[in-house]
């Protein structure tokens, strides 16, 4: 390699690291404990989880469409419990809660599905 080509080059990656240093230095380490308590600085956080259950018996059978129901809002009320035991340091607030009931329209099956989507507000404490 010719050293003028070597020598512009060392320059230019030298130059790159300098303008791009203070955002590197930035960059939280996933592996630190301080990486989970900086969710929720300044602006919340959302995290979205979707819920998906499958209804056990008839497509028309009302209680176990309410007994699925049921089972899914119990499992996004408990949601918060598990992202403030993953992010520590923060507080929690379910926002929003969309359920859908979904037949499935395939000859083989006569079952259907209750999806939901919540979103979650995490806050530093």
């Amino acid at each position: 390699m010719k050293p003028k080509l070597f020598l512009t080059l060392i320059i230019a990656a030298s130059c790159y690291l300098v303008q791009n240093l203070d955002v590197w230095a930035q960059t939280p380490n996933p592996s630190s404990p301080l990486a989970a308590q900086s969710v929720g600085r300044g602006q919340p956080t959302r995290i979205n989880v979707n819920f998906r259950i499958e209804i056990d018996g008839e497509t028309g059978d009302l209680a176990a469409t309410e007994k699925a129901r049921k089972t899914l809002y119990s499992q996004a009320a408990r949601e918060c419990s598990v992202l403030t035991a993953s992010f520590s340091g923060t507080s929690c607030l379910m926002e929003n809660l969309n359920v859908m009931f979904q037949r499935d329209g395939s000859v083989n099956r006569g079952s259907a599905f209750l999806n939901g989507n919540a979103v979650y507000q995490l806050r530093a404490d």
